[in-house]
């Protein structure tokens, strides 16, 4: 084999895998279609990536914790597009007629110094804490915004976990 027939053999079978994941990802996409965002994180070495998909409306938001050029990710954003395409070839639904999907990756936000970004144990218990309040009150309470009226706590026996403002007056 020459090396440019071995160069055409690898892009053939990658190209290959490439239709295998999107294949994969759009029966994913078809599993979760009563769902409005479908979340996908990755963890790399050095960051974290999440992908924040909108099958009907064709979009992907894209949220880098380092901000890197969309050219570190491309690949992966052409197999949803691939994916989304399998996905609407199969006859879901679609509340617009764009051709290839819309990717949000620009945010704008501030750029700390190093020295300013790093996390000691105090910053992660504040976290920690300030993620335990949200769920307490917005998450958890029957009157708030995020409240699952479908979840374990909406049911009859959880009432005094989920509206404790009754019991409290």
């Amino acid at each position: 084999m020459t090396p440019e027939e071995r160069k055409a053999y690898i892009a053939q079978r990658h190209h290959e895998k490439v239709l295998d994941v999107a294949t994969y990802v759009a029966i994913a996409l078809e599993s979760t279609q009563d769902k409005e965002c479908v979340y996908a994180p990755y963890a790399f070495d050095d960051h974290w990536i999440v992908f924040l998909l909108y099958p009907k409306f064709n979009e992907d938001i894209v949220l880098d914790s380092l901000d890197k050029d969309s050219n570190t990710y491309q690949e992966f954003l052409r197999i949803l597009d691939f994916a989304f395409k399998r996905y609407y070839q199969r006859g879901r639904q679609r509340k617009n007629s764009r051709e290839r999907i819309f990717v949000r990756n620009k945010w704008p936000l501030p750029k700390f110094p190093m020295s300013e970004r790093q996390l000691d144990d105090t910053s992660i218990q504040n976290i920690q804490a300030d993620m335990c309040y949200f769920i307490h009150r917005e998450c958890a309470h029957q009157l708030r915004q995020f409240f699952d009226n479908e979840g374990v706590l909406a049911l009859w026996e959880n009432e005094s976990l989920s509206n404790w403002t009754r019991r409290i007056i």
